[in-house]
């Protein structure tokens, strides 16, 4: 390879670096709103030091989105989708979603389950902790599209992990064997 072939991968893969960094990133809040907590309460305290235990790390407090509905074109309505918190834990974002009653599933009530989809769509977390105040139970919820389950993506993920490692054996084979050196 030449210099120039080096140099163009160099940046490549900087680049490449740069974007998982930006990503990791905490994100920036879009507005201050009044009456915006920035606390936990007490419930959310208690769950947050449960979730410290098994290793998680506190994200965002209270995360936020602003949502914008619109009708025929000119009535417009702003509001904020608000979550408890989210944690992290191995690279990656869970949303925490605290909920009551003797509920022994968040599958058994319908509202839950739809504002649990809500919280999905709008903060794309890689699950949803579930926390019965009244039970102290966990349960980790996930959800899938179109039918493919996180473990199919996660297979599809090492499979293509492995063609590029694959891909970078053949390249230096070739490389030092001499293929491409005039």
């Amino acid at each position: 390879m030449r210099p120039i072939d080096f140099i163009i991968l160099g940046i490549i893969i900087a680049g490449y670096l740069l974007y998982l960094r930006l990503k990791s990133r905490q994100p920036r809040k879009k507005f201050a709103t009044q009456g915006t907590r920035e606390e936990l309460n007490r419930n959310e305290t208690e769950a947050l030091k449960a979730l410290q235990e098994k290793g998680y790390v506190l994200h965002v407090i209270h995360p936020e989105m602003p949502v914008t509905l619109t009708v025929d074109n000119h009535k417009q309505k702003t509001f904020l989708h608000t979550g408890n918190f989210t944690v992290r834990r191995r690279g990656r974002t869970y949303l925490v979603k605290l909920i009551k009653g003797n509920q022994t599933s968040p599958l058994a009530s319908n509202d839950v389950r739809k504002n649990m989809l809500l919280d999905q769509l709008f903060f794309l977390p890689a699950g949803i902790l579930v926390y019965n105040v009244d039970n102290k139970q966990w349960q980790e919820v996930h959800f899938s599209w179109g039918g493919s389950s996180s473990r199919e993506k996660i297979l599809l993920k090492v499979a293509l992990i492995l063609l590029i490692i694959a891909g970078l054996v053949v390249m230096f084979w070739y490389i030092y064997g001499g293929v491409f050196i005039d």
